[in-house]
């Protein structure tokens, strides 16, 4: 140790921050590279929600224009359908609130 004010500062002398080699734009190269792999993975991703969302809102509003609204059967069976998922739903909640609550 000199008494010059040198101090260690964990970098070679001659180097800043993420120069610590002497392929200083490869760093920036590939910073580029993960940012344009990020965008489009994220591109997809929505991409991909859009799609699924979308054909769960279509195909609930087209299951009320079927031709089959005539026979009451399907009706009924629409209506036992419904009912069982909404006590199912409520169930679930119960339980849920019950066990950690």
């Amino acid at each position: 140790m000199s008494g010059d004010g040198d101090k260690d500062t964990g970098t070679r002398p001659g180097k800043g921050p993420g120069q610590n080699s002497g392929n200083a734009g490869h760093g920036q190269e590939r910073d580029a590279a993960r940012q344009r792999e990020a965008r489009a993975t994220l591109a997809r991703a929505e991409r991909e929600s859009e799609t699924v969302l979308r054909t769960t809102f279509e195909g609930a509003s087209r299951s009320g224009d079927t031709a089959g609204d005539d026979d009451p059967i399907e009706r009924l069976g629409r209506r036992i359908g419904r009912s069982a998922g909404a006590v199912f739903a409520l169930g679930l909640v119960v339980y849920l609130i019950w066990t950690y609550l």
